[in-house]
């Protein structure tokens, strides 16, 4: 329900407080994507350049530890790249 919430409220602001949307790593395009944090839950994302006012989800996970994973972060390119290119 946390998440939900969170997603309701990004569609309407556009941005979070950095506590529950961090940076979290970088796109081919020079941009960033995000982490939708409430623990133990976190979801990957990203605002696309291709189509104005859209925030793409590119995946969640369950994580014990803050730090971001190479095979997730290679996951959001992934995806960014299905998307975006």
């Amino acid at each position: 329900m946390a998440i939900q919430r969170q997603i309701k409220l990004l569609a309407k602001m556009g941005r979070l407080s950095s506590e529950n949307f961090r940076k979290e790593g970088g796109l081919p395009s020079g941009s960033n994507f995000y982490a939708l944090k409430k623990i133990p839950i976190r979801g990957y994302c990203w605002f696309s350049t291709k189509h104005p006012s859209t925030v793409y989800i590119s995946h969640y996970i369950h994580k014990k530890k803050d730090d971001l994973d190479k095979r997730d972060c290679q996951r959001v390119v992934d995806n960014w790249r299905i998307i975006e290119e």
